[in-house]
This record gives structure tokens, sequence and C-alpha cells, in this order.
């Protein structure tokens, strides 16, 4: 995904929202490349820390969630990753899948399937998403203002296991300089989970 520093960066630095209309019909997704860094990390982080990565609230169920992201993705890149049916995952830039939640090797690197077998069966289709792409994921409830799902393997210097559940407001209240975007987050709310697409870029020095 294109970034560009000076159009996004200004100085004399403010914590902002900084959202951007996504154009439609312009991809969200970047795939993991492979021997990435980011696929190495998440890799990592999957295999050594998946219950501080992939966090759910006890009481939700990711699946419909899961499901429509992964028919979006299926359609932005069809050669990266497809659906069949409800229960069966192709990340086929990976030469993984999932069968239910049995991985399939199709040519991928056997330390992907390591890291897929090791995990319990509930998280097997986060981390397949997870590797597949380069973002990090959450779900955000439009009706409450909290996060019950996250898959986060790059997280910059905060612990996701202490976000699970929490109110957007109360996520972002350690920020500094986040007066403004704690005086707009239920206006944020009600954007980010309309029927528009925004993209915001998260960097650090």
């Amino acid at each position: 995904m294109p970034f560009d520093f000076n159009a996004a960066v200004v100085a004399p630095f403010r914590m902002q929202p900084g959202l951007r209309r996504v154009a439609p019909g312009a991809p969200q997704l970047t795939p993991a490349r492979d021997g990435s860094r980011a696929l190495r990390e998440k890799l990592a982080a999957l295999r050594h820390h998946a219950e501080q990565a992939l966090l759910a609230d006890p009481v939700f169920d990711p699946l419909p969630a899961l499901h429509a992201l992964a028919a979006h993705a299926a359609r932005e890149y069809p050669g990266v990753f497809g659906i069949e049916g409800d229960s069966t995952w192709h990340a086929q830039a990976l030469g993984w899948s999932l069968h239910g939640t049995t991985p399939r090797n199709a040519g991928g690197a056997a330390a992907i399937g390591d890291c897929l077998h090791a995990l319990p069966t509930h998280r097997r289709l986060a981390a397949l998403f997870a590797l597949a792409f380069e973002q990090d994921f959450a779900i955000l409830d439009a009706r409450s203002g909290r996060v019950p799902w996250l898959a986060v393997c790059l997280p910059s210097h905060w612990a996701p296991e202490d976000k699970i559940g929490r109110r957007f407001a109360e996520i972002h209240a350690p920020v500094a300089d986040n007066a403004t975007l704690l005086a707009a987050s239920d206006a944020l709310v009600r954007l980010v989970t309309g029927d528009e697409r925004w993209e915001r870029f998260v960097w650090t020095v």
C-alpha cells in the first residue's frame, strides 16, 4: 500500500484521527511477500505468543466477520486468498490451506504448517489470514464501540491483551496528545463502521 510520508506526516506532530477515504475499487489489503520481514515477524509471534496475538472476547463469535473478511480478500486478490463453501480456505500465496480446521500443504513452507498445526483449532483460520496479509486486524462493534476480537502480530509497544473487549476511547486513553482523538471517538466509531471505507497509516520513528 503506497505511503506518502510528506503528505501524511506534518510538523509539529499532533495526534489526530488522520482518516482518508479509500476510493471505490481500490485495494484495502496488502498481500504478504514470501521472505518479507513482516511475514517472518508474524510467524514468530504466532509460533511463540499466539495467546497474545489472537484474542477474542469469550462471548463473541468472530466467524461471521472472518467469513466476510475472507470473502473480501478472495474478491480483491483471487490469486492470494480463496474460499470454497463455508469451510475451506486457501492461502495460495503461502501454499497452505485449511480444510475445516485441518491444515494442508500445497507447496508452502514447512514453518507455516508447523505453526498452524501447533495452534488450537479455533485460532487457525485467523492465523492463516493474518499470515496471508501484512495488515493486522481488529473487529470494532458499531453498537457498543468495543473491540471484541484482535489479530495483532506486529504491535508497537502496546499489549493487545490489555485492549480486548474495551471501548475505542478506553483503548486510546494512554496515547500521548490524545485530546483530539478522544473527543472524536464516538464519531470515529460511527464513521469507520459505516458503509464507506477509510484508511489510516500508523507510523513511528
